[in-house]
């Protein structure tokens, strides 16, 4: 029975939602979730400067569709804006709309907000790396910030996409459904389908760019579609359930003078922790394992983690990048993995060790220079029999080239 028991729990964490949810948290989402929740305050009031501002320089004529997007962005940002004069709510947009952009001092301001756009996404891009297991990719600094400013860039433009073709499609609906004889409520049932619809594939759209795109992770497609659909429709599920908790945190006479902003911080942390356990279903991890050997042997050593000041440290295996002891490749032979132990006489052995360990460090230094020696010697050797050339090409040759050659000759011969 136990048995039994053991092979279902073992089968429900080989599941790819819970690989990838393991993965969130060895790499530490909340944390993250957290840190970007607290990003976005600051930010989301500059991206929404930036976005009004544009939208009213170019198609704010049409106060219908000003008016669709500011209940968007309610929606996907529930109690933020004051709508219909409403004292609910965080800004007035209507404040957020620079009159004069065309000046010193809005260009500054226009540059500061931007910047707090792309330092959220830059956060947003270093977390969501860190599910997909990458801890740096090589790139230069405005190649990167460009492609963070792309990924606020994306999501603006999707909420306009979204708006323009919800109100399209909204009035396109009501002609049909009128024309068709549909009811009214049902017809309303369709149409909110439809707007979510549209909503979701948007948002999927939106989440394949940032997943890869703008991270600069490389999945495969079929994995890549799939956890941005998964992000899709948790988003909208926050997104209603969003709305409803602003409602009911609203009629809390205690609550409701900070509603809009616990709403706020509430959801963000949400959807952030949505976006990053799908970016781990994306990375599709295999399941966590046990720590190595290698990992293990230095826990009750003094320091236990790597140091300049103890320069031993630095000999252990270790990710240059953060410092995190790395499994070593020897861990597949069969040593032995002694229990804790403390001590007089454990810690006079293990000074013991530290000394060997020591004097091993030294032995492989003299080793390492004493191949090199060998090395250098013998290719002085080999160069003096060697017949000589008029070539350029070959005189220049770098003796590791050659040696490579002359490996890579001995493998192709035996």
């Amino acid at each position: 029975m136990w048995e039994r028991i053991n092979a279902i729990i073992t089968w429900i964490y080989e599941l790819r939602f819970m690989r990838a949810y393991g993965r969130y948290g060895w790499a530490r989402g909340y944390l993250l979730a957290g840190g970007i929740a607290y990003s976005a305050l600051f930010a989301i009031a500059g991206a929404l400067t930036i976005a009004f501002t544009a939208f009213s320089y170019t198609l704010g004529g049409n106060k219908e569709l000003q008016q669709t997007l500011f209940e968007t962005v309610n929606s996907s940002l529930p109690g933020i804006l004051k709508l219909d004069g409403s004292s609910s709510g965080l800004l007035d947009p209507n404040d957020l709309i620079i009159e004069n952009p065309i000046n010193m001092a809005s260009i500054i301001s226009l540059l500061v907000l931007l910047w707090s756009a792309a330092s959220l996404m830059t956060a947003l891009r270093i977390a969501i790396l860190g599910m997909y297991g990458i801890t740096y990719l090589p790139r230069p600094f405005v190649k990167a910030k460009l492609l963070d400013l792309s990924g606020a860039l994306m999501i603006g433009i999707g909420a306009l996409v979204t708006v323009s073709l919800v109100t399209v499609s909204t009035q396109f609906s009501e002609i049909v459904l009128d024309w068709m004889g549909i009811p009214g409520v049902v017809g309303n049932y369709l149409i909110y389908i439809g707007t979510l619809l549209i909503a979701l594939l948007v948002d999927t759209g939106i989440f394949m760019f940032l997943f890869s795109v703008m991270c600069g992770a490389h999945p495969p497609l079929k994995d890549l579609v799939r956890g941005s659909l998964l992000a899709g429709v948790a988003s909208s599920i926050l997104r209603i359930l969003g709305t409803t908790v602003v409602s009911s945190v609203s009629e809390n006479a205690l609550l409701a003078p900070f509603a809009a902003i616990i709403t706020l911080l509430i959801w963000v942390n949400l959807l952030a922790q949505v976006t990053l356990v799908a970016s781990a279903y994306v990375a599709n991890p295999p399941a966590p394992g046990e720590p190595t050997k290698s990992q293990l042997e230095h826990a009750e050593e003094y320091p236990n983690y790597v140091t300049q000041t103890v320069k031993r440290t630095l000999e252990w295996n270790f990710d240059p990048m953060t410092g995190v002891i790395a499994p070593s490749p020897t861990d597949d032979q069969e040593d032995l993995l002694a229990p804790p132990w403390s001590g007089i006489k454990a810690a006079w052995m293990k000074r013991k060790i530290a000394k060997v360990e020591d004097k091993v460090t030294d032995a492989q230094r003299e080793l390492d220079a004493a191949r090199h020696a060998y090395a250098q010697a013998a290719w002085d050797a080999y160069s003096k029999k060697s017949t000589p050339t008029t070539s350029d090409k070959l005189a220049q040759a770098d003796p590791q080239d050659v040696g490579k050659r002359l490996a890579r000759e001995q493998r192709d011969s035996e």
